[in-house]
């Protein structure tokens, strides 16, 4: 009779093994259903595109639940935008498969050049660094010995490069898991090129109301995996306020289903499962995702609109990013021999109220204005959201720098607008509103 310990030996050299001809590294992260929260995963420019507001998200997946030792993913991230055209990321994982242990961080950074009125070229790159590690407390000292030095206590740096293209609601890009990966343990390269793991994919937004309330993310990809079959997928996210669906297909994983809520504009709660493959002959049983997310700040606009409308501060000390765009130039002093000061607060005045000289093409005379637009789709969406407001909103284009102004009335003098303004506009306009004076040039 064969002794036990030499039996586990065995086992474990022969897992060994397996694990030697597979893919390393980077991590099994399994990707293909983050649709929602911490979709850099996917491809690094996603905390760029559609991600206006800053989040941190929590996400596990318990995958083929009937197994032992089944493997398991937790991985918590912040992900958001500095400036216009930049999104940064920071997350920790740990990721655990049979006998072995992942645990490390990933740098995410994304830019974003545009390159026409509602077009993008977007890169971006993760890096991830991981401690990989075989779980000590499964074997004893005699049968860790037994293992290869290869896999006992590894670090790798990865990199994670992605790019991706945006013409208005349609997304195409490509990113490699591990194009460049180096494991400083043993001072040499984890995988070569034959070895890496590259993804395509591409994705379309319908927004089925003009409020942009309610949106239907598509999304196909493949994926190409040394050692197995390519993988061919999509999902369908619908996300109506603060409630989303999804379901998708992956022709290695099977089928998936989701849903999820964000309570109070600010707690993300979901869930979802997945079936498992019809060729699955392992019984290996469903895999389970939870996600926990915690948003900040209201939204802005849609976060699937990749340039939306711009929307007014709220807090006095802050500056409207379209009038500074606009180069507008500010006046201090008295206007029509009414000084601002009997008008405006010190503090408040500069961002209530601008004057452009001699406009082609526009009257003379203050405008009550209620947003500015450089994308003309979200000008339009704008435009019909007011009227279905019983409002009757104006506009016009200011040619010098491609700028479209919505305004609600044109007054004749400062006394009628400050009074229009002053009453939001007679109780039919309560958000915000600032003036604009179009003057002839002294």
């Amino acid at each position: 009779m064969v002794p036990h310990y030499r039996l586990t030996v065995i086992f474990v050299w022969f897992c060994c093994t397996i694990y030697a001809q597979d893919i390393e590294n980077p991590v099994d992260f399994r990707q293909h259903n983050l649709a929602k929260y911490n979709t850099s995963l996917v491809n690094p420019v996603f905390s760029f595109i559609n991600n206006d507001n800053p989040k941190v998200a929590t996400w596990v997946r318990v995958q083929w639940a009937e197994l032992n030792n089944s493997p398991t993913t937790f991985f918590t991230n912040y992900s958001g935008r500095i400036g216009d055209s930049n999104g940064i990321g920071l997350g920790v994982f740990q990721n655990d498969t049979g006998i072995f242990t992942n645990i490390g961080v990933i740098g995410n950074y994304a830019h974003g050049f545009k390159i026409g009125e509602e077009s993008w070229l977007t890169f971006g790159v993760n890096v991830i660094g991981t401690t990989r590690t075989i779980d000590r407390n499964n074997f004893t000292a005699e049968e860790f010995a037994m293992f290869p030095r290869a896999g006992r206590d590894d670090f790798l740096l990865t990199l994670m490069p992605g790019i991706n293209l945006t013409i208005g609601n349609f997304n195409i890009g490509a990113s490699s898991e591990n194009l460049l990966d180096y494991n400083f343990s043993d001072s040499e390269l984890e995988a070569n090129f034959d070895d890496k793991i590259f993804l395509g994919h591409t994705s379309y937004n319908f927004h089925l109301t003009s409020s942009e309330d309610v949106l239907l993310k598509t999304t196909a990809y493949i994926k190409s995996v040394p050692g197995t079959e390519t993988q061919l997928g999509g999902n369908i996210l619908l996300d109506i306020r603060n409630v989303w669906m999804q379901a998708g297909y992956n022709s290695f994983f099977g089928p998936s289903v989701g849903l999820g809520a964000k309570l109070f504009n600010t707690f993300g709660l979901g869930g979802l499962i997945e079936l498992g493959n019809a060729n699955d002959s392992f019984n290996s049983g469903p895999t389970y995702e939870f996600l926990l997310a915690l948003e900040f700040g209201k939204n802005k606009k849609n976060p699937y609109s990749f340039e939306g409308p711009v929307k007014k501060k709220k807090k006095k000390t802050q500056k409207i990013a379209e009038i500074k765009k606009a180069e507008l130039t500010i006046q201090k002093d008295s206007i029509v021999s009414i000084p601002l000061e009997e008008f405006f607060k010190p503090e408040d005045q500069d961002d209530h109220f601008s004057i452009i000289e001699d406009l082609e093409g526009v009257d003379y005379g203050f405008y009550l204005v209620v947003n500015v637009y450089g994308t003309q789709k979200y000008f339009n969406l704008f435009l019909e959201k007011l009227k279905k407001e019983g409002l009757s909103p104006k506009y016009f284009f200011n040619k010098e720098n491609n700028y479209y102004y919505v305004y609600l009335k044109k007054y004749d003098t400062l006394e009628e607008i400050r009074k229009a303004r002053t009453s939001n506009y007679n109780g039919n306009y309560l958000d915000e509103t600032w003036i604009l004076w179009i003057k002839e040039k002294e």
